[in-house]
């Protein structure tokens, strides 16, 4: 009957939904993670049964909807240093940005503890903008598509170590000769590289890597963002 297909048609479409949230969840986390905030492993690696017994599994009735994924979270050298992940259900604007950065500037002068400096925005649709700051909060864009597609093994697997100017290693490199990166590129917004900053990318032993070359011991290289 035409009920038992749509039925069946709205479960799949459930199940197929709440692994998409799960899946950006969990690469969202992983990101805070990678940047050096403090996220609990149980957060990254709850599995989609976990997921689905704190969120629930039908996304079409608002369990779990869109906003109910934003978090928290503090930076693991400072805690008093917060970022927001926000699911957003609205346009990555301007008007948007200005409205989150209203209310968190207004928490920020009611609390005595963290403080909120950075937030990002995950979208589901839409056209997304580059970084920007605004009242003093620092404001960055992700569609749900990229963090659900992204091959994050090697993001993962790799080390980004910006290196300070105080650094003697920095000193000792050629910055004509070091290889760019654009700050627009996945892998310099997934770890919030600025421009004119020099990244060490440490990749672990027998990590094959372009153009297929598998190390015996780890392999670095650099990248200044431009």
């Amino acid at each position: 009957t035409n009920t038992s297909a749509n039925f069946k048609i709205k479960t799949m479409d459930d199940e197929f939904e709440t692994f998409k949230l799960w899946r950006v969840r969990e690469t969202v986390s992983q990101l805070c993670r990678d940047r050096g905030y403090v996220v609990y492993r149980r957060e990254i690696h709850r599995g989609l049964r976990g997921f689905k017994r704190q969120y629930g599994d039908q996304p079409s009735e608002g369990r779990p909807s869109w906003t109910d994924l934003s978090f928290f979270v503090s930076h693991r050298d400072n805690p008093n240093d917060e970022m927001y992940i926000c699911f957003s259900d609205e346009p990555a604007n301007l008007r948007t940005f200005t409205r989150l950065s209203n209310i968190l500037q207004d928490e920020n002068a009611l609390r005595r503890g963290g403080q909120t400096s950075r937030v990002i925005v995950v979208v589901q649709r839409g056209p997304t903008r580059s970084k920007k700051e605004i009242g003093g909060i620092i404001f960055e864009c992700f569609k749900e598509l990229e963090l659900f597609t992204i091959n994050d093994d090697a993001l993962v697997l790799e080390k980004h170590v910006i290196l300070t100017p105080s650094e003697e290693e920095l000193d000792m490199l050629d910055e004509e000769n070091i290889p760019r990166i654009h700050s627009d590129d996945f892998a310099a917004r997934y770890f919030g590289l600025e421009r004119g900053q020099v990244v060490k990318i440490v990749r672990p032993s027998g990590l094959c890597v372009p153009p297929h070359i598998c190390t015996c011991r780890p392999y670095m290289s650099y990248r200044l963002v431009v």
